[in-house]
């Protein structure tokens, strides 16, 4: 059956750097991503936005900057209007 919803917590001892983000679209459960001190800057925002599956992003202590966060917010926005607009599709409306 379906996977149970996860939470992915990354704080201040992580490693892997924002190569090691890359692994993240592939937890397909993860549905909250929890950045606490995570040692990580703006060049991290490509990883993040890549991550679809996840639906609520908190950021605490990061590096990672106001205009950054701006550019996740919209891949985010960017990529539920595609998915409205398949759904609508799908359902036999006008896209």
């Amino acid at each position: 059956g379906p996977q149970a919803p996860l939470q992915v917590i990354i704080g201040p001892q992580w490693k892997g750097g924002v190569e090691g983000l890359k692994h993240l679209r592939h937890v397909r459960s993860a549905r909250t991503l929890s950045l606490h001190s995570a040692p990580l800057e703006d060049s991290a925002v490509e990883q993040l936005a890549q991550c679809k599956q996840v639906q609520r992003i908190e950021m605490y202590g990061t590096g990672i900057s106001a205009e950054a966060v701006v550019l996740i917010l919209v891949a985010a926005v960017l990529a539920f209007g595609v998915l409205a607009l398949r759904r609508r599709h799908d359902q036999g409306g006008q896209a």
